[in-house]
């Protein structure tokens, strides 16, 4: 995704995060993926958004897969922090991963995955509306 001129930055190893108009936007970044790099991560969400659940339109074009214990453990905590998740890849990879994480750990929270930016932007619009 491109970063928008003019909106505040937050660097986590794992990802380029911005908030817009209620929603925040995430570009994965490559990289391992552990118990410990997501305790961090999830620590660093809850810093960003003052512990408040945010909807979320996330770019998992360059991520990396996550081993199966890390999947589990990011399954019980992401609820955490989202309201909703729109995933878009640009990738086979990308798509793959976030495919895998929507079959395997199923999550309480809208959750979708789209090759289109702006459908899956129009989508997580619609779920902020009818929250």
């Amino acid at each position: 995704m491109l970063i928008p001129d003019n909106v505040p930055l937050y660097e986590h190893p794992i990802a380029t995060l911005w908030m817009i108009d209620g929603i925040m936007y995430s570009n994965s970044k490559p990289g391992a993926r552990t118990i410990a790099i997501m305790e961090d991560y999830i620590s660093f969400i809850k810093k960003i958004t003052g512990n408040k659940k945010v909807f979320i339109l996330t770019d998992m074009s360059a991520a990396t897969p996550m081993d199966k214990e890390t999947r589990a453990y990011s399954a019980i905590h992401l609820p955490e922090l989202y309201s909703a998740m729109a995933i878009v890849s640009e990738t086979p990879l990308g798509q793959l991963i976030g495919n895998i994480f929507i079959q395997l750990e199923s999550q309480p929270y809208p959750l979708k995955i789209f090759t289109d930016q702006q459908e899956a932007l129009t989508w997580l619009q619609q779920q902020v509306k009818s929250r």
